[in-house]
């Protein structure tokens, strides 16, 4: 950010450059909507767990964590299960 150059008003005073592409407002607009339908969902599952809300996210939490050391372990033990992953590094250039 310190190559970019800092323009200046016609006051006189600097400002900010604009450097938002159509790319940056793409990506800013699906994390917008991504982010607020979280909210909703979070809305909408503590209207109906109501004062047990906290513990009704503990518990999903707890199951995905299960959930996700069955899927860490499987692929630990049975190898081809683990392919996609290999196939991702090797595309990235880390795997032989």
């Amino acid at each position: 950010m310190a190559d970019q150059v800092q323009s200046v008003t016609a006051s006189g005073s600097p400002a900010l450059a604009r450097s938002l592409t159509l790319w940056h407002a793409t990506l800013y607009g699906l994390g917008v909507t991504i982010g607020a339908g979280i909210y909703v969902l979070i809305g909408a599952a503590g209207a109906r767990a109501g004062m047990q809300a906290p513990l009704a996210f503990v518990a999903a939490a707890s199951l995905m964590a299960l959930s996700g050391a069955s899927f860490a372990e499987l692929a630990c033990t049975r190898r081809e299960f683990a392919v996609r992953v290999d196939e991702d590094q090797c595309s990235m250039g880390h795997g032989a």
